[in-house]
């Protein structure tokens, strides 16, 4: 059982500056969310969110209940945060960041334009699971060619 020995909040406005300045593995390593508009959202049913993979690891999965199960002992919600956070665990070096799923507007082939998980798969798909809404940062006007 995972143990959390010490959490640090991060607030929402300090978050959305950090992605802002996310870069892009490969093509360059531009600033994928530089000219983007970066919200946080609460609240979001996790069920009106399309997922980027169409598999999930039976280990992450587990992860994130065991996180979300420490949290819930330090009083967190760790599906539905006003931010982010920083936390360390017990007998590890720390901190280690936590922060919302993104979930960028994608332009799709076919015109529409649909709420894709960029990052945070498994902690959108355990939270589908707990029938729990989630914060995420929703990015809008990401550059296509990425």
């Amino acid at each position: 059982m995972m143990k959390i020995t010490r959490t640090q909040p991060i607030g929402a406005q300090e978050i959305l500056d950090r992605f802002a300045t996310t870069r892009l593995r490969g093509y360059g390593q531009p600033l994928i969310y530089e000219r983007a508009r970066l919200e946080l959202v609460r609240q979001v049913d996790p069920k009106t969110l399309f997922p980027a993979q169409r598999y999930v690891l039976k280990e992450d999965h587990h992860a994130v209940l065991e996180l979300h199960e420490a949290f819930q002992k330090q009083g967190i919600d760790a599906f539905n945060m006003e931010g982010g956070m920083l936390f360390w665990k017990a007998g590890e070096e720390g901190p280690i960041p936590f922060m919302p799923p993104i979930v960028e507007m994608s332009r799709e082939p076919d015109g529409r334009t649909i709420p894709l998980i960029n990052d945070g798969m498994h902690r959108i798909f355990t939270a589908m699971k707990l029938n729990r809404p989630v914060t995420i940062i929703l990015a809008h006007g990401v550059p296509t060619e990425y």
